[in-house]
């Protein structure tokens, strides 16, 4: 509700797990997409690594309670364009999504 009503943005999918994410029908219309790092038996880096493989065009944002260093730079190699903060989702996640979709 928060992307649609506060943000104006359009959710044209939504996933529970890493399993359900990669079963998506939709998944290469997408603009932009937010994964959650922290997931079953797939998690958000998994999946992205994977679906990535055949739709290399997707704009992916991690979402996560994890920014060491160390950490951040998993999220790098798997190919994720961004990421927000968990704790500052509601003050970044605007200005996040802008940036992943105009290339930054």
């Amino acid at each position: 509700m928060y992307l649609e009503i506060e943000l104006n943005h359009k959710v044209i999918a939504e996933a529970s797990s890493g399993e359900e994410f990669l079963k998506l029908q939709n998944i290469a219309e997408a603009e932009v997409i937010l994964m959650d790092i922290n997931m079953g038996a797939i998690n958000g880096l998994e999946a992205t690594q994977l679906i990535l493989r055949e739709f290399h065009h997707l704009k992916i944002i991690a979402v996560t309670f994890d920014i060491q260093n160390s950490f951040l730079r998993r999220i790098i190699e798997s190919g994720f364009k961004g990421f927000v903060n968990k704790t500052d989702v509601y003050k970044m996640l605007n200005s996040t999504l802008e940036d992943v979709y105009n290339g930054k």
